[in-house]
């Protein structure tokens, strides 16, 4: 209903109405993690599976994590 149109989650959890948009439309959630949260040179994304690997391989096992990462990280 809004053409190319963003609304983060906390408006939407104050259902506010901007630019046409009406609380009333349909929507549809995207997950988006290209942000860093600790490190500028990583994405939320890595880091999550940063702290997965970690979970599931344990700490030192950097060959697997890097392998659960599953991008440019090298151990």
């Amino acid at each position: 209903m809004c053409e190319d149109f963003d609304l983060c989650g906390i408006c939407y959890g104050k259902a506010l109405e901007i630019k046409g948009h009406k609380n009333t439309h349909e929507y549809h959630v995207i997950t988006k993690l290209d942000f860093p949260i600790f490190d500028l040179k990583w994405s939320a994304k890595e880091e999550l599976l940063l702290f997965e690997g970690l979970e599931k391989y344990g700490f030192g096992n950097w060959i697997d994590i890097s392998s659960h990462i599953a991008t440019d990280k090298t151990k």
